[in-house]
């Protein structure tokens, strides 16, 4: 797994610079994220796509299951940070495998974001020839965009 810093809100008040100049800049650097990746052995996406279709016949080619999740948060009390990033909520999306093991996720992102946005170092391992099996990939909601890269990659239902 590898992880980049993570700070809170709060923390990252504390630790705002006194020039309001130097604040926009050093944003993104405040709210870093968290993300995380497990290496998934190529064998172990054939098996869990077996094991998929075992149960679902129509699901040929499918190991895993992604979607957005957000979460409440209390305000910052740092009216930049609160303007800037807060809407109630923090964002992320995360991926499992269909045993449960948590394989890729990405979390503390500004509330606002969408899946496609959260998702997008997930598309484009999945997108990757190396990472990804050919003809194998995860299933997700409508919110999530499918271009032609990711087609069969990323499975949707059909959009109303």
């Amino acid at each position: 797994m590898q992880d980049e810093a993570f700070t809170t809100p709060a923390a990252a008040a504390a630790a705002a610079p006194a020039d309001d100049g130097q604040r926009e800049e050093l944003s993104e650097k405040r709210c870093a994220h968290l993300t995380s990746t497990v290496s998934l052995a190529r064998h172990q996406q054939r098996q869990w796509s077996r094991q998929v279709q075992a149960k679902e016949p129509l699901l040929e080619g499918v190991w895993g299951f992604v979607d957005g999740k957000n979460y409440r948060v209390q305000s910052p009390t740092d009216a930049y940070l609160q303007n800037a990033h807060y809407n109630v909520l923090v964002t992320g999306t995360l991926c499992y495998g269909v045993d449960g093991t948590l394989v890729w996720g990405r979390h503390n992102l500004p509330g606002s974001w969408n899946d496609g946005e959260t998702s997008r170092q997930l598309q484009l391992r999945l997108a990757d020839p190396l990472w990804t099996v050919e003809g194998c990939g995860v299933v997700a909601d409508s919110a999530f965009p499918v271009s032609r890269a990711l087609f069969g990659r990323i499975r949707t239902p059909l959009k109303d």
